[in-house]
Formats: structure tokens, C-alpha cells, sequence
């Protein structure tokens, strides 16, 4: 291979008593495995675009080391990455249609993440989820039997529980204490692999805590009437976390709290990114794939006598050199993060989706907030609605100052007349 390509894989640091290193997986979870490399070694794979050549990447090597680096240690590397399908070429390709074929024919969506994220022993999940509610962060739980409101939406985080479980339990002890629902439309947003603005599923979701049922009549009415072919990219469900997440917290509470026995019913949806709106100035609501797609939402929605809650599932900011940014973390940038991010929070809570656009717009999204899509759409499909308060519940920051990272998120909720 003379001129190797590197996947877009996530990168990260590991240290221990023994030595430092680079850690290498896979977003997609196309390949399962992780892998670690010497610092050196990530300087050597950082060069492969597909444009160097194998003696472009030895005179680099050479340049910024001083030393020689022998083609036999380049192909070694580029044999474990093409091993472990981290190379964007044949081997690759053919494996990840493999998976493609077999994700079109199953019934099901496997978790992709429990044994990972969280406990693949169903009561260890519990206990795991139970623990959270508790933590010093977080909401604390829920009163048992207070179901005297009526919650419409909420807004939940999506990233790992590690950093941002407590977070979460503020939007679910809500929904712990309302009516409970009888559909879930999930809104998640697809980190991978997605082209179409929205992406739908049919398949039923299995997670540690049973089956979330796939309501196929409510997908089946809004795809034979959405032309934009919303199951073209439909493996993007696969691997996705921000659904997923969703799912588990909507069992662990209709179970616990809402003594639940038959399987919960959902319509999940992955949007993709609003970037090109940005650039280009267009409200999406101006675009004939958001606006067809939120009219049929509507309508179906409104045909259903049913207590229907709507769940967004999204971080916000994503700040720091991790992300590309060339300045340090500090206090003043924690703090400036959030008074921009309360500033969204505040055009949420008034349900003025066109300000919530313009606000991430305004500086083509420099925060890179993970959900703005979502945001906008469970906005859209409450206009008309009999929501009448939306509150802020949790606001909250995840900061690594070892390797430069800040992600921001919030739980809020949407409650009904």
C-alpha cells in the first residue's frame, strides 16, 4: 500500500505507571477492537491521508526526529491498522458492507454500547442507574406514585453516563413523576454516517432491560409519505449512542417507577448536521426536507389519541484544543461557554426555534453544539401543542484539563396543559 489512509477514528491519551500512549477505536464500532501506540507511532499514522507516499512519510519522520525510519516499520504499521479495518481501503470497505447487508436484514437493533457505557447485567443496570439519581450532581430520586403532571418533551444529554449520568436524571425524574407516556419519539443526533437530514428505522431496540418496541405503523405512515428517503441511511442506527441512551433510561424508569410490564413503544430518528444552513443563512424551516418532514410528523401526531412524549436527545458545547481550538481551557473560557450556552437555553425555553438557529448560526456554530437539529425539530413539533412551560432543569460542564476538553449539556422539560 503506497499511499495508506487512516479511518476517521477516535484518537485518545493513556497513561499509566509504565508508560504514555495513544489510544485508537472505532466510532462506528465497524471494527471492536482498541488499540494502543507509541506517541511516535501516532506521528507516523497521523501522515497517512491517502496523499503520502511511503517516502513522504519517511522524509517527515525524518524531519521532525532526526532519525531514519525504515519502510519495513511503516508496512508493519499499516499492516495492525488494516488488521483491525482502521484504513480506509478494500478490506474495509468490503467488511463494513458485510455489516451493512446484515444490519438491513434484522428485525432488531442490538445495543452497541452496554458492557461499555453501562452494565450488560440487567440488574447491575439497574443498581448502576439507580446509583446515579444519587449522585452529589444529580437530581435525587424521584417520589413514588407523584404522577400528577403531564410532561410533553424533555431535553436529556447524550454523553457517557461517566461524565454526565447525574445530568440526565433531572429530565427522567421528571418523566418519572408525570403521566406515563404511550410512545416515545426519540431524536437523536447521528455523530457518523449520515447524509439525509433525517434518518428513520423500523428495527426494535434491545438493551440489557428487554425490547423498546419500534411503533411500525407510526414509521411506516411517515416514510411512504416523506420523499427524501429517510432509510438510506439507516446504519447509522447501529452504532449510535445518542438513541440508545435514551432507551435505556426510558426502561429503567417505566420499570421502576411506573411498574411497566409489556414493552415500551418508540419512534427513533437520527438527524444530521444543520452546518449547511449555516454557511448559506436559510432558516431550516425554509428547507423542503425539514418543513415536509415536520408537517407529517404533525399530522400524525395529532391523529393519535395518544400521551405522546417527545425526547431530544443532544449535548451542546464542545470546546478546547481536543476539538481543534488553539487555546487552553480556562475559567473565564468555562465561564464564557456557559453564559452563551444559557443564551440558547433561554430561546428553548421560549420555544422560538428561529432564535435558537440564529444563535448558533450567528458565528457558523463555533461552539460546535451537538444537537441543534434535534433541538430545532422537537421545537417544530411542539408549535400548536398544549405545552405551556418549558424549564431549565440542569446545567452542566464536563471539563478534562488534561486533554483539553469541554463538553456542556442540560436536562430540561416540556410540560402540558
Amino acid at each position: 500500500m503506497q499511499y495508506p489512509k487512516l479511518r476517521n477514528i477516535d484518537a485518545f491519551p493513556i497513561e499509566t505507571a509504565e508508560q504514555k500512549a495513544i489510544c485508537l477505536r472505532d466510532p462506528l464500532q465497524i471494527s471492536t477492537k482498541v488499540i494502543a501506540i507509541s506517541y511516535e507511532t501516532f506521528f507516523i499514522i497521523s501522515l497517512f491521508n491517502g496523499r503520502n507516499s511511503i517516502l513522504d512519510i519517511q522524509e517527515a519522520y525524518t524531519r521532525q526526529f532526526g532519525d531514519l525510519l525504515f519502510s519495513n516499520k511503516i508496512n508493519d504499521i499499516i499492516k495492525i491498522l488494516d488488521e483491525n479495518l482502521f484504513l480506509d481501503n478494500d478490506n474495509y470497505n468490503k467488511h463494513k458492507q458485510s455489516l451493512i447487508e446484515e444490519f438491513k436484514k434484522s428485525p432488531i437493533r442490538m445495543s452497541s454500547h452496554s458492557g461499555l457505557s453501562y452494565p450488560a447485567n440487567p440488574k447491575e443496570l439497574m443498581e448502576y442507574l439507580d446509583g446515579l439519581f444519587h449522585l452529589p450532581d444529580a437530581s435525587g430520586e424521584p417520589e413514588l406514585n407523584k404522577h400528577s403532571k403531564k410532561v410533553t418533551a424533555i431535553i436529556a444529554p447524550h454523553i457517557d453516563f461517566y461524565r454526565g449520568g447525574f445530568c440526565y436524571t433531572f429530565a427522567y425524574k421528571e418523566l418519572a413523576e408525570s403521566e406515563p407516556p404511550d410512545l416515545f419519539i426519540i431524536i437523536g443526533i447521528a455523530h457518523q454516517d449520515a447524509k439525509s437530514i433525517y434518518t428513520l428505522t423500523k428495527k426494535d431496540f434491545i438493551t440489557p432491560l428487554g425490547t423498546a418496541e419500534t411503533d411500525k405503523d407510526f414509521v411506516d405512515e411517515l416514510s411512504s409519505q416523506y420523499k427524501f428517503a429517510p432509510f438510506n441511511d439507516e446504519f447509522a442506527h447501529r452504532s449510535e449512542h445518542s438513541i440508545e441512551f435514551q432507551v435505556v433510561f426510558i426502561q429503567y424508569i417505566m420499570k421502576k417507577y411506573h411498574k411497566y410490564i409489556q414493552n415500551i413503544k418508540i419512534v427513533p430518528i437520527l438527524c444530521s448536521s444543520f452546518s449547511q444552513f449555516y454557511v448559506a443563512n436559510i432558516q431550516p424551516s425554509e428547507i423542503p426536507e425539514v418543513k415536509e418532514f415536520i408537517t407529517i410528523m404533525k399530522s400524525i401526531i395529532s391523529k393519535r389519541n395518544q400521551n405522546i412524549c417527545i425526547i431530544s436527545g443532544v449535548d451542546l458545547s464542545h470546546i478546547g484544543r481536543h476539538f481543534g481550538d488553539n487555546f487552553n481551557l480556562s475559567y473565564s473560557i468555562q465561564q464564557d461557554t456557559e453564559k452563551e450556552d444559557k443564551e440558547l437555553i433561554a430561546f428553548i425555553e421560549k420555544h422560538d426555534k428561529e432564535k435558537v438557529f440564529t444563535s448558533v448560526q450567528k458565528d457558523l456554530d463555533k461552539r460546535r453544539i451537538c444537537g441543534l437539529p434535534s433541538i430545532y425539530t422537537l421545537l417544530a413539533l411542539l408549535e400548536g401543542s398544549n405545552t405551556t412551560e418549558c424549564k431549565l432543569l440542569k446545567y452542566a460542564q464536563a471539563v478534562d484539563h488534561q486533554n483539553q476538553i469541554l463538553v456542556s449539556f442540560a436536562s430540561l422539560s416540556f410540560v402540558g396543559a
